[in-house]
């Protein structure tokens, strides 16, 4: 079956929002990704979190690092040349500093656990050297352009 002219015009006018209320699955998508203002990569050593009210999962990821002293006293030779500390003023443990917070609905936060295991399993077959990287990046887009 093929479309007229008038119909392929029409469709090529509309958005894939506007297709897939009617039904209509796009043969293609072009997404484009931008950084907000606030944009920045961050390391993560850990993650602190857990299952809010709304049933969103909230994580708050954190770097450790040790503490800075509060207050550190200098002695100063009669040159004005700093000699050493005269004492230091800081707290024992360790300092988890939070970088940053995510909060996620059920079906994004099933959607990355299954990005981010296939992730880790291809890390892993990296290391051992029984994979190559080809394949390294992809999303962890929804399937609702898939037909069941």
């Amino acid at each position: 079956m093929s479309q007229n002219k008038e119909e392929k015009a029409s469709l090529e006018k509309e958005s894939p929002v506007e297709r897939e209320v009617k039904g209509e699955v796009p043969a293609q998508l072009e997404v484009r990704y931008a950084k907000s203002g606030s944009f920045r990569a961050v390391r993560a050593d850990g993650v602190y979190g857990g299952i809010l009210p709304s049933l969103h999962i909230h994580m708050s990821f954190f770097v450790e690092r040790g503490p800075l002293p509060n207050k550190v006293k200098y002695l100063v030779s009669r040159e004005g040349k700093l000699e050493g500390e005269a004492s230091v003023d800081i707290e024992d443990g360790i300092v988890r500093e939070v970088e940053t917070s995510i909060v996620m609905d059920l079906v994004i936060a099933r959607g990355f656990l299954d990005w981010l295991k296939e992730k880790v399993d291809l890390g892993e077959a990296l290391q051992k050297g029984t994979a190559k990287a080809e394949e390294n990046y992809a999303t962890t887009e929804s399937d609702r352009f898939e037909q069941s």
